[in-house]
């Protein structure tokens, strides 16, 4: 299965050749009688870098070193090589005796696995740690997470997507935290604590002069105790950013606002030599932080973002989905659902972009589009990445209307357009309905709503009123509801009773 889940025996129908052949639904097929002891355990088909060089050596006679240098050749794929190896294999073959046409697609057969082609000692060893990783994961899964996410504790993109699977699977993360969090993450009550290594600018000397040093009853006594030459302003600034200190002091804009002033007397401190520790600790807790107001959510996030290089306390798109639900019902969880071709509007944020030259050097665009539940493949052509490249690298949140593909192991979204998410561009040719509960059917309620739809702003788009009381509903003759996020936030804070429902 190792060897075979590859892209050349995936496009070329070997997987399903196998898998039938294996179960008895078709006979295996061999050009040649010497064909079958070498292939008779894969079934027919050319599995391993092994057989071809068993195939080699039964047809054209050749040394196990001269096998070896035709495997390694063919990886090559240089034409002129390729012509002279094909020449002489079927030169060889025909003085064998083998019949010219099979020798060629013989030859053919080995060509086109060789440019995939596993050996069976890699494929085995593979194997070996697919089934202890697959077990691992199935009887001690938290235990399997945390290890992985400490492992790749320095790749935010890979922490990012490894918070998602353990997320899905239930598991509770717990953010980082200066007297809790271990170097790695770790487990705590049935939940993963994200550990200090996953905090950009925190170097492993800085982490194991805070695990050295703990506990810490306040910022400035973390200040004093610890070491500034291994853990510098840049260093704290991130701990704080990434919330590591949020149990000691919540508010993350008083700590960094206080920063340099509590960095200079803990050094002055120090260097005067006239304190003993105890004596340092005292004056410390005599030291008080400046009051200032915390940060905005939308700040603290960006900053979250920056430190760790994923979202933590909340995400930008679960802070809109009061309104985009009326919109929209797609996440990138249930768009993993849908069918091959279906056309899909989905809000997120672009993440892990990259853009690669086409063969005639124009750009496409490939990238994560991520929400509060996950995250799904995403590309772009050249095209519509053209019309669309500003949008592409924006940080900020967007609509992207595309078809869903499901090519060989996951879904991705094929992005034809891109939107902000206060344009609602994409949904101008729809209808809003609007459920009206009798006892919101009062003067000043209607006051409020025909003042809403006299505005000039947003997208107009038609208004059926529906009354769930009595089971009626209809079209307003002539009136149109200006489509605005602003509009629908209003809608969904002010009159949660009043049902808001939109389709295309």
């Amino acid at each position: 299965m190792l060897a075979l889940y590859r892209p050349g025996p995936l496009e070329g129908g070997l997987v399903d050749q196998y898998i039938d052949t294996k179960h008895g639904r078709r006979k295996p097929e061999y050009l040649h009688p010497l064909l079958e002891p070498i292939l008779k355990e894969t079934y027919g088909v050319i599995v391993y870098q092994e057989q071809v060089m068993e195939i080699a050596r039964a047809f054209a006679g050749y040394t196990l070193g001269e096998a070896d240098l035709l495997r390694r050749a063919i990886g090559k794929k240089e034409e002129e090589l390729m012509k002279k190896l094909r020449s002489d294999f079927v030169e060889r073959s025909v003085e064998r005796g083998i019949p010219r046409e099979i020798a060629e697609k013989v030859f053919d057969l080995i060509e086109k696995f060789a440019r995939y082609g596993f050996n069976k000692s890699h494929s085995a060893a593979y194997a070996l740690i697919a089934y202890q990783t697959a077990y691992l994961k199935a009887h001690y899964p938290i235990y399997f997470m945390a290890s992985i996410l400490t492992y790749e504790a320095d790749k935010s993109e890979e922490v990012c997507k490894y918070l998602s699977v353990a997320q899905e699977m239930g598991i509770k993360i717990l953010p980082p935290d200066i007297n809790k969090s271990g170097a790695g993450f770790t487990i705590e009550e049935g939940a993963i604590r994200i550990g200090l290594q996953a905090i950009k600018n925190v170097g492993e000397e800085a982490v194991q002069e805070v695990l050295r040093k703990k506990p810490y009853s306040s910022f400035v006594e973390f200040c004093q105790k610890v070491d500034t030459h291994k853990l510098n302003r840049k260093t704290i600034e991130a701990l704080i950013k990434a919330g590591a200190f949020d149990g000691i002091e919540p508010n993350r804009a008083k700590l960094l606002h206080n920063l340099p002033a509590v960095l200079s007397f803990c050094n002055q401190s120090k260097l005067s030599g006239l304190f003993g520790q105890g004596a340092l600790l005292q004056v410390s807790s005599a030291f008080k932080l400046e009051d200032v107001p915390d940060f905005a959510l939308e700040e603290k996030l960006s900053f979250e973002k920056e430190a760790l290089g994923f979202y933590l306390t909340d995400h930008p798109i679960k802070r809109l989905r009061s309104w985009i639900k009326v919109l929209n019902s797609y996440n990138t969880e249930k768009v993993k659902e849908l069918d091959e071709g279906v056309k899909v509007i989905l809000p997120g944020l672009i993440s892990d972009l990259k853009l690669k030259n086409t063969r005639s050097g124009e750009k496409m665009a490939f990238f994560s589009i991520e929400d509060e539940f996950g995250a799904v493949r995403a590309l772009m052509f050249p095209d519509a990445y053209k019309k669309h490249f500003s949008l592409v690298s924006a940080e900020r949140p967007l609509w992207f209307k595309g078809v869903i593909d499901k090519g060989e192991d996951r879904l991705v979204l094929i992005v034809e357009e891109i939107r902000s998410i206060e344009d609602l561009g994409f949904f101008a040719e729809g209808v809003l309905e609007l459920g009206l509960p009798h006892f919101k059917v009062n003067r000043e309620f209607l006051e409020v709503l025909k003042d809403l739809l006299q505005r000039e702003e947003g997208i107009k788009v038609r208004l059926k009123l529906i009354y769930p009381d009595c089971a009626v509903h209809f079209e307003t003759n002539g009136l149109t509801f200006p489509l605005k996020k602003e509009t629908l936030d209003y809608f969904t804070k002010e009159f949660p009773d009043i049902s808001l429902r939109f389709s295309l």
